[in-house]
């Protein structure tokens, strides 16, 4: 047996592993570790490399010259907390099991003796004291009796009886150590407790899903994101950032993506999961966002990544979350990163909810990675090209694609939407079906329609042993896509909204078709993915007659409604944002708004959410033309007032001014009837707009003067820095480039006193600009200087292309930096500069 004395102390056994560092640090190494400990424990896969990764980060602590791979202050406390997980800790007995079998895994002079059992490598095997320490007691065993049998040869028959007594001896010892490494399963559940409590989706997670229920090639689960059909393309800075973001030196930080539906955001983030070897992360699932206390006893025991999706559905729970993770960060031994994911963030009110004007919204702000979440386009064209090449292999077709020059790539561009990966793969899918030629003349809908009928055929494909069933099994597929699945805490409810709306029969049981759509949706949710893919099934699985949606349509409408409104309005919304030219979707909102009167309510401040999202993507037609008309009618004076103030809004986007106008008078009068001064102040500044558009400036600055009195006498210090910054505008278009510093200092001041950085930014800018009116050139340069330094630091897009913009427009030398490189330029020197005086 092994000797149990004088074991060595947790920070020792530590350095003994750091001596195998590249096992806990590099992937390649790491597999090998993992598949040694599923061989010596039979644990799986998925707990083998949870344990690796629990420990990594001790082993890593140990070696000082590791430099760069984990943040240094964390790094510092592992060092100092490290006595607390003495020798009858789970990380101690951890440890040595995963020394045990590094040492005995990676002995050279072991392997010698066995392959070739001479005397020479026998006895240099005994000789060497650390090797030989190393070995295992049965294997230690082994050598003896090979050691026995080449130098006492003469004494073989006693040799064989001693050989069988060792034997007994060996199957004995390696029993115990057997049992001794089969308590890693005990010590893997006892690190799960703590860790699982959130049930994280990790990647090994996700994986397993995929290997337990391959997704058949060109299927719509063949498209989702966890199904890795391709390798990730056009994706090498994203990644670089997200590390970044990871291994910067603070125990918490927090961050979001955000991009077009089909652009790649979740793909992303599993990706960058995958690579990050030393973390235990995954996707936080719903249910969890849905606890209240879900991190009241939640303790990191290793660094951790947790990612919210779809965080627009949670603002409150994420803002929680928030809170909870700085509030507590300086009792966690591990660091803790929270990354978002959502479409929009401009305007939009989670993003509102996480960051107010108020001191909480300060205190977020602090451990935010960068100032704006970081958008992620769509692929460039050379990227275009990649991606359809490896989705292509991937369904095993090795197509001849056209040259460069071939009107092919435009119609890829097309379909694709620019470059969303998700369109690319549902391209290459229809190239695999031999649609190349017919293609040139598609349209997205042709392409999306395509992907549809060849998901229903694998669908009919699937329920043809049960074609008596297809009818009701495709009518609970699409409920449960309406829903984003089933909760089965409330399968009563489900089962009574089903019979009412005639799905299901008083006698059938729910869970007798549940395989069924588990298969046809290709996981255990039950549910249509990808997202994009599910919204065209809807509108399609719940058409409309010439009058609205048919009575089918609206009682599985109202059954899913009544099952989860929640869910169920958030998969409108994506639907009649993604397919806006169909008013599909609207009919669909307008019947429940019929049939759900005492929700009138709830049901039109969703209408007025949506109208928002649609005039932030540019979609004024379809808010002008179905979603505004009916809000106007409403009874509700306020609703009818915000519903008129929208459609000036909408008008103004459109340049419709006349119109525009008309609508606001409109809707400012209501306001002053019904005492809404936030409303009358946002109104009049887009009043002011209007006749600003038209050279009004005189109308356009007493709009503008009256709002502003409004803000000061609400206290709403955002509404009047934007004010403030607008009147400047005024004057400046007049000439009176004095008044109109005098206006934007006022903003600046206020702009700083809330935090409101983008804000800062655009006002500067201004004062830059009125500087050069003034031929004050260097006080213009500083003021732009200052915005490019804010603006590079906190990845402001808009901001940067904006001074892009105005660096080429300074008719430079040839030689000279253009864009941003010119900013970049000047900033060093100016950093230079202010070291030589220190």
């Amino acid at each position: 047996m092994t000797d149990t004395t004088n074991k060595p102390s947790f920070i020792e056994l530590l350095t003994e592993l750091a001596e195998f560092k590249d096992y806990f640090t590099e992937d390649d190494h790491i597999d090998i570790l993992v598949k040694w400990l599923q061989e010596e424990t039979g644990v799986s896969k998925m707990k083998a490399t949870f344990a690796v990764k629990h420990i990594a980060p001790f082993v890593v602590s140990c070696v000082e010259k590791l430099v760069g791979t984990l943040a240094n202050s964390w790094k510092a406390k592992l060092h100092e907390r490290l006595s607390r997980y003495g020798d009858n800790s789970w990380y101690y007995r951890l440890s040595e099991n995963i020394l045990n079998i590094l040492k005995t895994r990676t002995d050279k002079s072991l392997d010698l003796a066995l392959q070739v059992p001479t005397e020479d490598n026998l006895l240099a095997l005994l000789e060497d004291k650390v090797s030989w320490s190393n070995l295992k007691a049965e294997q230690q065993g082994l050598i003896q009796l090979l050691s026995g049998q080449t130098v006492q040869k003469k004494q073989l028959s006693e040799i064989q009886s001693s050989q069988s007594d060792q034997t007994k001896q060996l199957n004995q010892v390696q029993s115990s150590q057997v049992e001794q490494l089969s308590h890693l399963e005990q010590i893997i559940q006892l690190i799960q407790a703590p860790t699982f409590q959130l049930d994280l989706k990790t990647p090994d997670y996700l994986q397993s899903l995929v290997d337990k229920n391959p997704p058949e090639k060109g299927t719509a689960r063949w498209l989702t994101y966890t199904a890795r059909q391709a390798k990730l393309v056009g994706r090498e800075t994203e990644l670089n950032l997200l590390d970044e973001f990871f291994n910067q030196d603070k125990t918490f930080s927090w961050w979001a993506v955000t991009g077009q539906g089909g652009v790649g955001k979740s793909r992303l983030a599993l990706e960058a999961l995958i690579k990050q070897s030393l973390w235990y992360g995954g996707f936080v699932p719903e249910e969890k966002l849905k606890t209240v206390d879900a991190l009241s006893r939640w303790q990191p025991t290793c660094p951790t990544i947790l990612v919210i999706d779809y965080a627009a559905k949670y603002p409150e729970t994420v803002a929680g979350w928030i809170d909870h993770l700085q509030q507590h960060q300086d009792s966690y031994d591990f660091p803790v990163r929270l990354l978002l994911l959502e479409r929009e963030f401009k305007e939009q009110d989670w993003w509102k909810t996480l960051l107010p004007g108020s001191s909480t919204g300060l205190a977020r702000q602090t451990d935010l990675f960068q100032v704006e979440p970081f958008p992620l386009q769509s692929l460039t064209v050379s990227d275009q090209k990649e991606a359809l090449t490896q989705f292509l292999i991937a369904l095993g077709k090795k197509a001849k694609l056209p040259k460069d020059s071939s009107d092919f790539w435009n119609t890829l561009h097309d379909l694709s939407e620019e470059g969303r990966p998700l369109f690319i793969a549902m391209t290459a899918v229809a190239l695999a079906n031999g649609n190349r030629q017919g293609m040139t003349n598609w349209n997205h809908n042709d392409l999306l329609d395509f992907v549809y009928n060849h998901e229903q055929n694998c669908w009919d494909n699937i329920l043809k042993a049960v074609a008596d069933k297809k009818d009701i099994i495709l009518k609970l597929l699409t409920v449960n896509t309406l829903v984003s699945g089933f909760d089965w805490n409330d399968e009563d409810n489900i089962t009574d909204q089903l019979i009412t709306a005639g799905v299901l029969s008083e006698t059938d049981d729910l869970q007798a078709y549940w395989s069924y759509m588990e298969t046809l949706a290709g996981h255990d949710g039950g549910y249509i993915q990808p997202d994009l893919f599910a919204e065209y099934c809807l509108l399609k699985r719940l058409p409309l007659k010439r009058t609205g949606p048919g009575t089918t349509t609206k009682n599985l409408l109202k059954a899913a409604y009544k099952i989860d409104s929640v869910n169920m309005l958030d998969t409108l919304a994506r639907t009649a944002l993604d397919y806006s030219d169909d008013q599909t979707s609207w009919f669909w909102w307008d019947y429940l708004n019929s049939q759900n009167s005492a929700e009138e309510g709830s049901l039109h401040s969703w209408a007025f959410y949506l109208v928002g999202r649609m005039d932030l993507a540019g979609k004024y037609k379809a808010t002008i033309q179905f979603w505004l008309p009916p809000l106007v009618e409403s009874a509700d004076i306020k609703t009818r007032s915000q519903a008129i103030g929208w459609l000036g809004h909408q008008h103004l986007s459109t340049s419709n001014y006349n119109t525009a106008l008309t609508y606001l008078k409109q809707s400012l009068a209501i306001q002053k009837e019904i005492g809404d001064k936030s409303g009358e102040g946002t109104t009049l500044n887009n009043m002011a707009t209007t006749a600003h558009a038209r050279g009004d400036y005189e109308t356009a600055l007493t709009y503008l003067k009256q709002s502003l009195a409004i803000r000061k006498e609400i206290g709403d210090k955002s509404g009047e820095g934007t004010t403030l910054n607008n009147i400047s505008q005024i004057y400046d278009a007049r000439g009176d480039y004095e008044t109109a510093l005098t206006y934007l200092k006022q903003s600046l001041a206020i702009r700083k006193e809330i935090g409101d950085q983008a804000g800062l930014c655009a006002t500067l800018f201004n004062i830059g600009h009125i500087y050069m009116q003034n031929e004050e050139v260097p006080e213009a340069m500083s003021a732009w200087l200052s915005v490019y330094a804010m603006a590079k630091e906190m990845s402001l897009a808009q901001v940067l292309q904006a001074l892009e913009n105005l660096a080429d427009q300074f008719g430079l030398p040839d030689d000279a930096p253009t864009g941003l490189d010119f900013w970049q330029m000047l900033l060093e020197q100016s950093e230079a500069e202010n070291a030589e005086s220190e």
